[in-house]
Formats: structure tokens, sequence, C-alpha cells
């Protein structure tokens, strides 16, 4: 419903006065004890911002608001961004103020690779609201992609860090902490992700979304430092958070494969089956270790079920290269195991084993 004071706003916009733009930061944080699929109620429980949004022209702050609720409904496609990027580019011209606008223009870029072009959309959101932290941060986010660190940096330093919320501060700290990883410091990443475990308190309204990158972040600096007990650490943390997780148990029984620790592999490989028994990386790692056992028969068995899960489109857990999902390239793996294994090819086994 629109009140007078609304309409007041909006006319007053469209006769172009002067307006003063205001950040958004969600600074209350309510337990709403609901869990709202996909919906900010999921992220932050209910938000309150201070100070409020500002108003748009009606047809602008409806494409804007229609284009989260299309891909809220139907999920990330290319096609979807298409639709997405076609709405708010329109938003972004019947109201060259509209920020927010523009800001999500940029979001679909990133999210269809168009990384460069998010960059120049972002200057262009901070132009007409440089005190928009959210969309600082995303240019911060854009400049590391693009390995121009020092711009990131400079984004970052002109944050009020004060008034952010811990979320917020952890995902800036996640972002200088992967500049230092691509940079090689990984000491000095290893005491960012430190930092950041150790900011705020961890509940599901204000964490789950950032807790997954932290921790995994934090395990890839560690793996990269070749420190396979302390991986064993993190990954211990992160099981306290999520005892059903089914990365972190493939992971574990991997970090004690590497420490020659085969029993704890043994354990944790198995505790991860029984969580998922179709999930292809844990199929697999239960099969090379049995390959390393000499028990081929079984290993043979991991292995087909691993091949018939991939076959099947069932890709939860795989990871990604450069191309999307690894399936072709762990299908390919698998299918190269049982060869060996049903021609009986010692050499080629132990080469297998050693990959």
């Amino acid at each position: 419903e629109i009140t007078k004071r609304d309409l007041d706003w909006m006319v007053d916009k469209i006769h172009g006065k002067e307006i003063e733009f205001t950040d958004h930061i969600p600074t209350a944080f309510e337990i709403t004890g609901t869990k709202q699929k996909e919906d900010m109620d999921d992220h932050y429980g209910y938000v309150k911002f201070v100070p409020p949004f500002e108003k748009f022209r009606p047809l602008t702050a409806e494409l804007t608001t229609l284009s989260f609720e299309i891909e809220k409904k139907f999920g990330f496609s290319p096609k979807i961004s298409k639709i997405q990027m076609q709405m708010l580019t329109l938003a972004s011209k019947i109201d060259t103020e509209n920020y927010q606008a523009v800001e999500q223009l940029a979001v679909c870029c990133i999210k269809i690779g168009k990384v460069k072009q998010a960059k120049e959309l972002l200057l262009k959101c901070l132009e007409i609201n440089p005190k928009f932290s959210a969309a600082r941060v995303i240019l911060a986010e854009t400049y590391t992609e693009l390995y121009q660190f020092s711009n990131a940096l400079d984004e970052i330093k002109k944050i009020d860090l004060v008034k952010m919320p811990d979320v917020e501060k952890i995902n800036i700290i996640l972002i200088k902490a992967r500049i230092k990883m691509i940079k090689g410091e990984l000491d000095s990443a290893d005491l960012e992700f430190q930092n950041a475990n150790n900011i705020g308190k961890k509940t599901n309204e204000n964490w789950k979304h950032l807790e997954d990158g932290l921790y995994a972040g934090w395990y890839t600096c560690q793996t990269e430092k070749g420190d396979y007990k302390r991986a064993i650490e993190v990954l211990e943390i992160d099981k306290q958070r999520d005892p059903n997780s089914v990365p972190t148990w493939n992971n574990l029984g991997m970090q004690y494969s590497l420490l020659g620790e085969y029993e704890k592999s043994f354990e944790a490989y198995e505790h991860a089956y029984k969580l998922d028994n179709r999930a292809p990386n844990v199929l697999m790692n239960l099969g090379l270790l049995y390959l390393q056992k000499d028990d081929d028969q079984t290993a043979l068995k991991y292995y087909e079920k691993a091949k018939s899960s991939l076959e099947e489109g069932y890709n939860k857990f795989t990871g990604f290269d450069k191309d999307g999902k690894m399936t072709d390239t762990l299908l390919a793996l698998t299918q190269k195991a049982i060869t060996i294994i049903r021609e009986s090819k010692y050499e080629d086994k132990e080469n297998f084993i050693n990959l």
C-alpha cells in the first residue's frame, strides 16, 4: 500500500529534487524460528535497514523486485539471467538514479562470467550512490576476480567496518584471505581465516551463507601449505558446525590417507558413505582405498557404483573445473580404474594408485 508520504517522495524524485542517498546495512537481527527457502529470512532473520531504502519510481521498483522473484522461483540459468538483465537494464533506463537496479545488473553479469562488464556497472552504481557499501564489497570481489588486488583493497579501505554487521565483516576478511592465497601468502591468509572464525555469534540466521565459504577456504589454505594435520583441525571445526556434511567427512578421509592413517581414513569414508551412498567422490575414494589394500573386487564394486551415479547425473559434491561440473573427468577416471581391475594390469594399477 502506497501512502501519501511515499507518493510525495516519488513525485519529488520524478521532478528531480535533490536526494541524499543512504547506505543499506542490515543493523538488527532477530531469530525468527522460520526457514523460508531462498528468502532473505533464511539468511538474516527479519532485517531492519537504517536508514530505510529510498523509494524509486513505481515501475522501475517493480521491475527490480520482479527480477529477484524470477530467479527465486525458477533458479539460476543463462536463460533466466538474460531475462533478468533485460528487466534490470530497462529499470535503470527508466530511472537513472536506481542504483539498486544497476547493482543487480552487475550481479547478473558476474553470474554469467562477464566480470569486466560487472566492474563498470558497479563503478556506475557507486558514482550514483557512494554510500552503498554492499555494492562496494561486490566491487572488491570483482577486482579480486580480475586480479586487480590493489584496487580491491582500496575499495575495502573505503568501507566503514564499524557500521558493518558481523556477516559483512567476515565477507570482507574472506576477500582479503583470497587475495593472499592467490599471491601465495598462505601463512598470512591462514591468519585472516582464523580472524574470520573468531568473529561473531554463529547462528543459522546470520552465518550459514558465509560459513561454507569460510571453512572451505580455510581448509584449502592448509592443503596448499601441505599441512595435513592443520587441515584436519579445520575440518573438525567445520564438522562441529555440520556433523552430517558429506564433503567434510570425505575430506577428512583424504587428509588421514595422506598422513598414512588408513584406518581413520577408512572410518571417515565409511561415515560419508552412510550419509550418502551415491556420492561419486566418496565411492571413488573408497575404491582407491580398497585398491591400496589389494582388495580389487571390493574396489571394483565401489568404482562401478560411482560410474552409475555419474551416468545418472548424480554429481553432488563433485566440484567444478573450468568447463563446469567435473562429471566427464570423473567418469574417465572411474572407467580407467574399472578397466585396470578387470584386466588385472598390475603395473597400471600401481601407477593409478600413485596418481
